[in-house]
């Protein structure tokens, strides 16, 4: 298990400012808790899924501190490209916290 903040700041003092994060849900929480998630970005693919089992972004409950990140739009690209069995968005957010919120 990685927390968000330790690693975030191995990285910056090794000099790394843009990190790609492509992780799980459990670093996404770090992140969001930890106040440090500048961007997101989300592929939307337009097709239903279903069935017993359905995972969400964050697991578990919401929790306290979470709800501290307000996502504003910064882009949405349609692509319906041939090459694609289903059509998607591409969202790109940009990541503002509330005031009261960990400094990031």
């Amino acid at each position: 298990m990685v927390e968000a903040a330790p690693l975030l700041d191995l990285l910056n003092n090794k000099g790394l400012r843009a990190i790609y994060l492509a992780a799980g849900p459990i670093l996404l929480e770090s992140t969001l808790r930890d106040c440090r998630l500048d961007r997101l970005y989300l592929t939307l693919s337009h097709q239903l899924i279903g069935g017993d089992r359905f995972q969400t972004m964050i697991p578990g409950a919401w929790g306290a501190g979470l709800g501290h990140c307000r996502l504003v739009q910064q882009r949405l690209i349609f692509d319906a490209s041939p090459a694609l069995r289903h059509p998607q968005w591409f969202a790109k957010f940009e990541c503002r916290y509330e005031q009261g919120a960990a400094a990031a």
